[in-house]
């Protein structure tokens, strides 16, 4: 279809071709799923000192107070990959 708009005896071949019996000129637009627009999670990133220390993937309504909560409620995270965890927390000597 986008094609018919730069090449459009070229597209209505291939529009023959593909089996449409109508001329490409005629089909319409194909329709959109609004439910495929919505994202069910995204990435908030946690920085300390402008360095990045973890990304979590949170509800896309989740406030900014929440965000700011220790751990916001989800429980033990586990380690970051390729960090061992500390056996008294995450701070050595804490």
């Amino acid at each position: 279809m986008i094609l018919s708009l730069f090449a459009p005896y070229t597209a209505e071949d291939m529009w023959n071709l593909l089996g449409h019996p109508a001329s490409v000129a005629n089909a319409g637009w194909p329709a959109h799923d609004p439910a495929l627009l919505v994202r069910d999670t995204v990435t908030a990133v946690v920085q300390v000192q402008g360095k990045v220390r973890d990304r979590l993937e949170v509800s896309p309504d989740v406030s900014e107070d929440q965000l700011r909560e220790p751990g916001l409620g989800l429980g033990e995270r586990p380690a970051c990959p390729g960090r061992p965890r500390h056996p008294h927390g995450d701070r050595p000597g804490a």
